[in-house]
């Protein structure tokens, strides 16, 4: 937070808009792909949408909201929960699926760069990759054991996927969920 602070109030950098409307904390922005919608997920039990100029377009239901994310094409969004339930949404106007991705929260979701899987994480610690081709079915479960997963990212080739934990460390997984690497040397919790 002191970058971006440092960021948006040192000399030469102007604030291009402020998106007003939710009536709690925000916990979590998205830009698409294309640049066009920016969502936002807040403790208001909403994920507002945005074009870039500020209007609100669209104010989704979304209850214990913990994170949201676009997927590749821009149309798919992704809002996970703290009920345990990761909910697709197609162009902002239609809830598509709507399912059960670990039994504690959701804090993290990412879409692999093709958008054919998404992978969660979970207060449980665990990373889940899903199979978004037809119907929703899970492609693999990884049991870590470094706390909560607080952030989740795919390497551009999609075989490598980073996990970042509460204990301080980023996990790399591969795809059969073989533990490659872990990075550390954090002071805190890494998102």
């Amino acid at each position: 937070i002191a970058t971006l602070r440092e960021a948006v109030y040192s000399p030469g950098y102007l604030e291009h808009n402020t998106l007003a409307g939710h009536s709690a904390s925000i916990r979590s922005v998205s830009f698409s792909q294309n640049g066009q919608i920016i969502a936002s997920a807040s403790d208001d039990d909403t994920v507002k949408l945005w074009d870039k100029s500020g209007k609100e377009l669209k104010t989704l239901p979304a209850s214990g909201v913990q994170s949201v994310i676009f997927a590749p094409n821009s149309q798919t969004i992704a809002i996970a929960s703290d009920n345990g339930t990761i909910q697709l949404w197609n162009d902002a106007e239609k809830l598509v699926q709507s399912f059960q991705a670990h039994e504690l929260s959701v804090l993290s979701t990412a879409f692999s760069p093709n958008g054919e899987i998404l992978a969660s994480g979970g207060l449980d610690g665990s990373v889940k990759l899903w199979n978004l081709n037809s119907k929703i079915e899970i492609l693999k479960d990884i049991q870590g054991d470094s706390g909560p997963v607080l952030g989740l990212g795919f390497s551009p080739n999609e075989e490598i996927i980073a996990a970042a934990t509460e204990d301080k460390t980023v996990k790399l997984w591969n795809y059969d969920g073989k533990l490659i690497r872990s990075l550390g040397g954090h002071t805190d919790a890494v998102r």
